[in-house]
């Protein structure tokens, strides 16, 4: 399983929630931040945009963060150089990967 960390931040009085193939930088996302209500459900909006919660063991709105993973299991990998998920990163997508994004921490690349 690949996991992915989604990043909550605040809005005012909401928040916004993305989810980042970079685990170091949230600015390299795989889901546009959208809007979360303090009073909506975290889990059921990651849902609704593909993914589960993984880290629930604490309020990750307060904490402003959570694991993810996606919900679609056949293809758990993102290739952020070809923008498209994937069943596994062959060698040449992990090196692509590495030498477009020398300084990114990417869940499944070593």
């Amino acid at each position: 399983m690949s996991t992915y960390k989604a990043f909550i931040a605040k809005d005012g009085n909401r928040f916004q929630v993305s989810v980042c193939w970079d685990d170091n930088d949230p600015n390299r996302f795989i889901t546009a931040p959208f809007p979360l209500e303090p009073s909506d459900d975290l889990d059921n909006q990651l849902g609704r945009a593909g993914y589960r919660l993984v880290s629930n063991d604490s309020d990750n709105i307060g904490r402003g963060w959570a694991f993810v993973s996606r919900m679609a299991t056949d293809r758990p990998f993102y290739d952020p150089v070809e923008q498209t998920w994937r069943s596994s990163l062959s060698d040449d997508a992990k090196q692509r990967i590495r030498a477009k994004f020398p300084d990114a921490s990417v869940p499944g690349v070593a």
